[in-house]
């Protein structure tokens, strides 16, 4: 179980609910006045809880939820509100997305309430770190994928990167299934979307922030290119590969 704080940094930068008190004459004068206005959430007192298929049982401490901001001032929707009714309009059931939206969801739980809905299934997956240990950001000169395109990086091999971060495959449980031997190497790690795919479980995903390796990507873009044109009858070649990345 998780006790999560809101994403709000203190009770001061939250609203204080000046206009909660207004009668509703009050507001109607206010309104054909042309004064400009917007409409929040009320949030409800108490808590709000989840079940994550990443982070278990979360709770949130409703005090730490803002009263958001739903339809702003010119009558468009905050992206807090457009989310929730654009997955209930296109029948979402999953939302995977980045740990970084985990304060927002108790927002998004609380308006499925409202909207007397029942919200889809949560998984926030670790964040991807630079060498240094912080979020992969074009802030801190880290790329994009066009970047590592005209670098030479093929689809394929940015795939296979990515996709065995931040959890652990069944093959990496078992000490003899990397026992150094390259095939069998090749066989666990260099992989199809395909195989890939067979092989993906959410409950093996960790909670951790995992380092984004460079090096081990340009192995398995060097793989997945000889994989393409060629079907690497040199043994020699494969090895100095792999002696490369390690």
């Amino acid at each position: 179980m998780r006790l999560a704080q809101g994403g709000v940094k203190s009770a001061s930068t939250k609203y204080d609910r000046f206009c909660y008190g207004l009668s509703p004459e009050e507001v109607e004068e206010r309104v054909q006045s042309g004064e400009p206005y917007v409409i929040r959430m009320l949030i409800p007192r108490g808590k709000t809880e989840f079940k994550d298929l990443v982070h278990g049982k979360v709770i949130f401490d409703n005090d730490t939820v803002d009263d958001q901001v739903i339809l702003k001032s010119d009558g468009f929707p905050t992206y807090h509100f457009a989310n929730v009714v654009d997955d209930y309009m296109m029948r979402i059931t999953h939302v995977i997305r980045g740990e970084e939206w985990l304060p927002s969801t108790p927002k998004h739980i609380i308006l499925y309430k409202m909207f007397e809905l029942d919200p889809p299934t949560f998984a926030h997956l670790p964040l991807l770190l630079n060498a240094k240990g912080q979020k992969l950001s074009k802030r801190q000169g880290d790329v994009s994928v066009d970047n590592y395109r005209s670098k030479g990086y093929i689809p394929q091999s940015l795939i296979n990167g990515l996709a065995l971060l931040g959890w652990n495959p069944p093959h990496r449980e078992d000490p003899n299934a990397l026992s150094g031997d390259l095939n069998s190497f090749l066989k666990h790690e260099v992989l199809t979307l395909k195989e890939m795919e067979a092989m993906f479980q959410i409950d093996k995903v960790g909670k951790s922030g995992v380092k984004f390796e460079e090096k081990k990507l340009e192995f398995l873009n060097k793989m997945h290119i000889m994989n393409k044109f060629t079907y690497f009858e040199d043994q020699n070649e494969k090895k100095t590969c792999l002696s490369e990345w390690r």
